[in-house]
């Protein structure tokens, strides 16, 4: 009688509690601790690093430690790493100090600040002295644990970069900044909205598609962000787990962020990362941090959450997702994010307005490289934007809005999100389909955006590509060189050609009239064809070089391409001088543009007047006589080309921008 009380009071327990027994295997709370020597020389690391870990050890919580380079030369570190308990991980901070370039032999890219782009991450770099760079540092981790992390992390660690250290090291984690729009000069723009995932291994900021272009990481995002508040220019990234007190919200907004991205709600898991950089001074850390840990306990506690390292949670996450990145969904009050591997779209709704927004659609795709897999970033700011079909944070002029009575989201079977916006209204979400009724009016640009194909019959569709439409080393092609080029047009080659062509046809004619067999006119005329025209023909083929168009460059001008019509002024200009780190150097080295033409389907203009020109007056007018709608710039390495005088002085405004291209629009 006794055992079917006791089954009985289990069955009861069960039936009471089921939702927390199922959040303590599928809802996590990952703390993980970027560890950097501080620029400030009166600060001891090791006494901050003692002082943030009483703040984790006394609330028994487990963390990641990711120390840097200078970190791990740090005496007196031993004590510290002495001290953890066995729930506690150790792993790399992967930035880049002139102390690690120096030990591995690598020339530091020295400019006004340590935390510049082409400074502090291994992007800045060639490919050979990424490797040596990180050789080196995990050689120093191992020396002074006797094993490789398996844990990494920077705000920015390229593909390249990363399977290296995945395939050499067995790394299993990455940590990188969530989506920010230009916090630092970091601007990361597109990936999985606060949330983990498999990158790509030719894109890190990328969710794989295909397993074989799978890298096999778990790429953690630090500081997500707001889902309504956070997206957007300026202070938008202060709406974070990282900032939120920076702008006086209270701790009950941190909190509500925990639920939002830790809780699983409709998805299959739920996962959020929170912590606090450990080159702080020691006080820091018994103030907001230890409030944080306050409350990262008292949810554990409760049931609602598992606590975890990184190395855990990435391995939780292979183990339950050993194929690719599942579909998953931020869901408030006023805001939808649903990403998975083939795009991303976000949804915001002002009630009191009635008014539903689409803020944000990327567009995953296979084959599509990152711009520094290869060629190294040299400018100070870094720019890693996702294929966009609409972005309404970089084009401020776009709008995709429509009233709407309510604002209603139904999770489905199959992972499928409907939004429900009243008169019959409505977007369904489902993994490579998104589905509209058919009142919605989609922007033409959307519409027009090469990788997405609409389709209309009883309601309307937008389906991402599935593959990249060139090359993942960028559009190749051949021409004349540029020195071959000018030879050509010379006064004195021309008369050659002239005389040439005036020869061969009065040769031809002869031959033509002469009285021999047909067969043997011919072979006469192919010798002579071959005699006259050889050398030329061998010049030609002798003096021709590949050129190249980088992937992010592609990216632009097929954004480019969904736009109104009008006619893209490029620059008129030429660098013979130039040096790139790619295989082919870039077309617009030697001014060969007519690929802006041909990828944005708008006809271009050459100009170099308005790059040279003396004051404002001059080139606004200039800009004037042109009538062009949109002014393409572009950048590769060192090589950038820059409009003079400010935006308004040209009657201009930004409307797109990345790692090598921008593109502005003519105000009207």
């Amino acid at each position: 009688m006794r055992a079917v009380w006791v089954i009985w009071a289990l069955l009861f327990l069960l039936a009471a509690f089921p939702v927390k027994a199922l959040a303590l295997e599928n809802q996590f709370i990952t703390i993980a601790n970027p560890v950097r020597v501080s620029e400030f020389k009166d600060r001891d690391p090791i006494t901050s690093l003692f002082s943030q870990y009483k703040e984790i050890s006394s609330r028994k919580l487990p963390a990641t430690w990711l120390f840097s380079y200078d970190v791990l030369q740090t005496p007196g570190l031993d004590k510290f790493t002495n001290s953890l308990d066995l729930t506690q991980e150790l792993g790399i901070w992967m930035e880049v100090t002139p102390n690690l370039a120096e030990k591995s032999n690598v020339k530091y890219n020295q400019t006004d600040s340590w935390h510049r782009s082409t400074s502090v991450f291994l992007s800045g770099y060639l490919q050979p002295e990424r490797i040596r760079m990180i050789d080196h540092v995990f050689q120093k981790f191992k020396g002074s644990f006797g094993y490789y992390p398996k844990s990494v992390g920077a705000w920015w660690i390229d593909a390249y970069s990363l399977e290296y250290m995945q395939t050499k090291y067995g790394v299993v984690a990455n940590l990188g900044v969530a989506d920010q729009h230009s916090t630092d000069g970091y601007h990361v723009w597109g990936q999985y909205w606060g949330i983990p995932f498999y990158p790509s291994k030719l894109h890190s900021g990328s969710p794989a598609q295909k397993m074989e272009n799978k890298l096999d990481v778990v790429n953690l995002q630090w500081a997500p962000r707001d889902p309504l508040k956070g997206y957007g220019t300026n202070r938008a990234s202060l709406y974070s787990t990282q900032d939120w007190f920076v702008i006086n919200l209270p701790k009950e907004y941190f909190i509500e962020l925990i639920n939002l991205y830790g809780e699983s709600h409709n998805n299959q898991f739920g996962q959020i990362v929170l912590g606090l950089e450990g080159d702080f001074p020691q006080e820091t850390y018994r103030g907001i941090f230890a409030t944080e840990m306050e409350i990262i306990k008292k949810l554990r506690d409760g049931g609602e959450f598992q606590v975890t390292n990184m190395k855990d949670f990435a391995t939780w996450y292979k183990k339950s997702f050993p194929q690719l990145s599942p579909i998953h969904s931020i869901i408030s009050d006023d805001s939808v994010w649903y990403q998975s591997p083939f795009y991303r779209i976000g949804f915001k709704y002002n009630k009191s307005k009635k008014l539903f927004s689409v803020v944000d659609l990327r567009v995953y795709t296979d084959g599509y490289r990152e711009p520094y897999f290869q060629s190294p970033n040299k400018e100070l700011d870094l720019y890693i934007n996702l294929l966009s079909a609409f972005d309404s944070a970089d084009n401020q002029l776009e709008k995709w809005e429509l009233l709407a009575e309510e604002f209603k989201v139904e999770v489905k079977p199959e992972n499928i999100i409907r939004v429900n916006l009243g008169a019959d209204q409505y977007f369904e979400l489902s993994s490579a389909n998104i589905n509209l009724s058919s009142q919605i009016k989609i922007p033409e640009s959307v519409k027009n955006y090469p990788l997405l194909t609409y389709q209309k019959y009883n309601s309307q569709s937008l389906k991402p590509a599935l593959t990249w439409p060139f090359p993942q080393e960028g559009l190749v092609f051949t021409a004349l060189t540029l020195e071959a080029e000018y030879l050509l047009h010379t006064r004195k080659v021309q008369l050659l050609v002239g005389l040439v062509s005036i020869l061969l046809v009065i040769i031809l004619a002869k031959i033509r009239v002469s009285e021999v067999k047909i067969s043997l006119k011919i072979l006469m005329a192919a010798v002579i064809l071959m005699v006259l025209l050889g050398p030329g023909i061998f010049w030609y083929s002798t003096n021709q070089i590949s050129y190249f168009v980088s992937s992010d460059e592609l990216a632009a001008l097929l954004k480019l391409s969904s736009l109104p019509n009008g006619k893209v002024m490029v620059a008129d200009r030429n660098c013979l001088q130039c040096i790139s780190h790619s295989t082919e150097r870039p077309a617009v080295f030697a001014n060969r543009r007519e690929y802006v033409s041909r990828v944005s389907k708008k006809p271009i203009v050459y100009n170099s007047a308005i790059f040279s020109a003396k004051d404002r007056s001059q080139a606004r007018q200039e800009m004037k006589n042109l009538g062009v709608k949109y002014v393409y710039t572009v950048k590769y390495e060192d090589y950038k080309e820059v409009l003079p005088f400010s935006p308004g002085d040209l009657n201009v405004e930004k409307i797109f921008e990345n790692a090598n291209a921008q593109i502005w629009m003519v105000r009207i």
